[in-house]
């Protein structure tokens, strides 16, 4: 019996021997990459919701270390004094520039064009008719921006782009002048359609309206102010409650800021002897600056 075992063993260990010289044996070879997530036209890279951006990324949505640095009182200023600004050399890996990136402007002017970034950013091409920057506003579903302390203004200010020019890629965009707000940022240069010559961005964006009322509400207009006679000749008197209102901005249809006055009574004359014929859009501001009232008239 432990004669048959022992031979069943050698037996079986032969035959594993001959197998293992004459079998070719193929071994699988792994090979290790490094390979990146995709860059965006924006130079970023997308986050784990598959959108948003790396590079600078917390920058622009004012999550960094620095962002409570940030001034966020807006500063009028234009587009042209914005693309003149001395900038430094600008890396992908830089801190927040505290002399630029630290400061909120505002700027009247005309949306060229909107694109749709594939870090899903809404990309405006902004112009005051001599230079053109860029504006951007964050797509507030990406993980990254809801951290933003300003989430809730990107998704209004999505909604109002998306309503007045539409939600898809727009390369000819035809609306009245707007009213944009935003943190100034330095974005490396990569060939970004509209960019400013000193590559300085509203990015982002935190506020987007129209410069002058498109539509006014009568209520508004009959309890906060009125001007009459309306129609008029260019001279008429505008009646507001005393002690709210400090001045009043007149525009024509184009958008052009065409008068602005100190009120100084609750009554106050205004006059406009050069006036053209055509319909007007007034506001009137309270004594902190904001909107308190506005309307339209029409000179015949």
């Amino acid at each position: 019996m432990k004669k048959k075992l022992l031979f069943g063993l050698f037996s079986f260990a032969f035959i594993l021997a001959m197998v293992y010289q004459f079998t070719p044996f193929t071994f699988a070879t792994v090979k290790i990459t490094n390979i990146a997530p995709p860059i965006t036209s924006d130079g970023d890279m997308p986050d784990s919701s598959g959108c948003g951006g790396v590079e600078r990324w917390s920058i622009k949505v004012f999550t960094d270390t620095a962002a409570h640095t940030i001034d966020f009182t807006p500063k009028a200023t234009s587009i042209t004094h914005l693309c003149h600004i001395d900038t430094p050399k600008i890396t992908t890996t830089m801190p927040r520039f505290d002399s630029i990136e630290d400061s909120t402007y505002v700027v009247i002017c005309n949306i060229l064009e909107k694109l749709n970034e594939s870090d899903s950013d809404c990309h405006l091409v902004l112009t005051d008719g001599n230079d053109t920057m860029i504006g951007e506003i964050p797509d507030p579903n990406c993980t990254s921006v809801m951290a933003s302390p300003k989430v809730s203004e990107f998704v209004v200010c999505r909604h109002w782009v998306d309503s007045v020019i539409g939600k898809s890629t727009n390369t000819h965009v035809s609306i009245a002048p707007v009213k944009v707000t935003g943190v100034a940022f330095l974005d490396p240069p990569h060939n970004q359609t509209g960019r400013a010559r000193n590559n300085v961005e509203l990015h982002s964006i935190i506020d987007i309206r129209f410069a002058i009322p498109t539509s006014i509400k009568n209520s508004e207009n009959k309890i906060l102010s009125s001007v009459f006679p309306n129609p008029n000749s260019g001279k008429f008197i505008v009646s507001f409650p005393r002690g709210r209102y400090s001045e009043i901005e007149i525009y024509n249809v184009l958008g052009a800021l065409v008068k602005h006055e100190k009120l100084n009574s609750t009554n106050s004359v205004i006059d406009m002897p050069s006036a053209q014929k055509g319909i007007y859009f007034y506001r009137i501001l309270l004594e902190n600056g904001s909107i308190g009232s506005t309307g339209k008239f029409i000179v015949e």
